[in-house]
């Protein structure tokens, strides 16, 4: 049976549902908001497929526009008020480094979900994982060795540097092929760079979100730092239409990318787009061994 965990703190929620796979593997499903595991306001649920075999693997929270609201609030206010963005580089990249080894310490867990949950082989998602891994880490060195820069080409009276700073709150909302280790290609940096984040996984393959998410906690992630919401494209639109929201990474189709432009348009945020990725393939219903290859 699922479990829910619930908040009353107002202006925090996170949706979660756990339950058990063969094997007694324990996966998340849900909404979540400022560091709290609660029930989707609308009280409606998506069943994830393990598509090898058509199987329910589990019941995800959808969220709706008062959860994705709750969820941008919740990043406005951790960015706004909160220490992320002021931390010190130091300790955002201890922290970084702290998330890289808990995510290592449980990569078997991490690649056998992603291969009940998207399909890969469990060889090529536990390479994922080792990759999402890496990525944490080269976000915590970047962060020890990189500062502020002077402009040495600057007349003798003026000082002049750059200072780099986060962006705000950022949406970000990755595609389905790849679900934990294009997550971590948009969360990574804009972690390690003190932002805040709302992030929304695919609807088709969510599970090791929802286990990012108990792991990014674990490492004393701040409340509000890290926000996840699953549901279907509008979701993504209503992310990029807020106006507390400074920034929104897409990877995904043309027709998504368009829809997530527009809402984007009537506030001026940053938008970044990866767009249209193809691999064609053929399937025959005979052996390689008894393939004809045609000269011309």
């Amino acid at each position: 049976m699922p479990r829910l965990i619930k908040s009353s703190a107002a202006g925090t929620a996170i949706v979660s549902a756990t339950t058990h796979l063969a094997g007694d593997t324990d996966v998340a499903d849900s909404v979540v908001y400022c560091g709290v595991w609660q029930a989707p306001q609308q009280a409606r649920y998506r069943a994830v497929i393990n598509p090898a075999n058509e199987n329910v693997l589990a019941e995800v929270a959808v969220a709706g526009p008062v959860d994705a609201q709750l969820a941008i609030s919740a990043a406005r206010q951790a960015f706004d008020q909160g220490p992320w963005p002021t931390m010190a580089v130091t300790e955002r990249a201890q922290l970084m480094q702290r998330i890289a080894g808990l995510i290592e310490k449980d990569a078997e867990h991490l690649a056998r979900l992603e291969t009940l949950n998207a399909g890969k082989t469990l060889g090529e998602s536990l390479g994922d994982v080792g990759n999402v891994v890496a990525t944490f880490r080269f976000y915590a060195a970047l962060l020890e060795t990189e500062s502020a820069s002077v402009n040495s080409h600057a007349p003798a009276h003026v000082i002049s540097f750059n200072q780099r700073e986060p962006v705000g709150v950022c949406a970000l909302i990755a595609p389905w092929n790849y679900p934990l280790l294009q997550a971590v290609w948009k969360i990574a940096p804009a972690l390690a760079a003190g932002n805040t984040v709302v992030f929304k996984p695919s609807s088709l393959t969510p599970m090791t979100a929802h286990r990012l998410a108990e792991l990014l906690a674990e490492a004393g992630l701040p409340a509000g730092v890290f926000n996840l919401l699953c549901g279907p494209g509008d979701v993504g639109e209503l992310l990029a239409a807020s106006g507390d929201v400074d920034l929104v990474s897409l990877t995904g189709g043309a027709g998504a990318g368009g829809k997530v432009m527009r809402a984007a348009s009537g506030n001026f945020k940053r938008v970044a787009l990866e767009l249209g990725a193809r691999i064609r393939t053929s399937c025959l219903p005979m052996p390689i061994s008894k393939w004809r290859w045609i000269k011309r």
